[in-house]
């Protein structure tokens, strides 16, 4: 669900009326469980620093730490690093414990993933970020 109220290009904030709602209804389904929110850091080509691009900012950090206390439980925050480049590129997967770099298409994109500690009020990075479609395991490889 898109929970964005308003943005500048500097930043985005969220509305508090979509984030309640995502709490009702994943309160009526117990069967699901609100894992946490993830959102994107576009760049032009020549801005875009690698695994450094899905780096949390501190306004992001903030959001996430807001998010977590609103939900009252600890949350996972996923930011994805993305440009686009002139010309289609076939690399390998670039592996860190708690990011990933890789390419679709034209994009080279970092994933990287954080979860909230609502007690010290910051943003850590996960212990393992496992990603089958950005580590470039795909429905082929499965099939084979």
């Amino acid at each position: 669900m898109q929970i964005l109220s308003d943005r500048t290009p500097a930043l985005v904030n969220p509305s508090i009326r979509h984030l309640e709602r995502i709490k009702a209804v994943i309160q009526a389904y117990p069967m699901y469980q609100f894992l946490g929110t993830f959102h994107s850091h576009p760049w032009r080509k020549d801005e875009y620093r690698g695994i450094q691009s899905s780096k949390y900012s501190p306004v992001d950090e903030q959001s996430a730490i807001n998010d977590a206390s609103l939900f009252g439980d600890e949350i996972i925050e996923v930011i994805i690093g993305l440009t686009c480049l002139d010309r289609l590129v076939k690399k390998e997967p670039d592996n860190h414990w708690s990011c990933i770099q890789n390419y679709c298409g034209n994009y080279k994109y970092s994933l990287a993933a954080y979860v909230t500690n609502t007690d010290d009020k910051k943003l850590s990075e996960v212990n393992n970020l496992i990603c089958p479609f950005a580590s470039g395991v795909g429905n082929y490889d499965l099939n084979t």
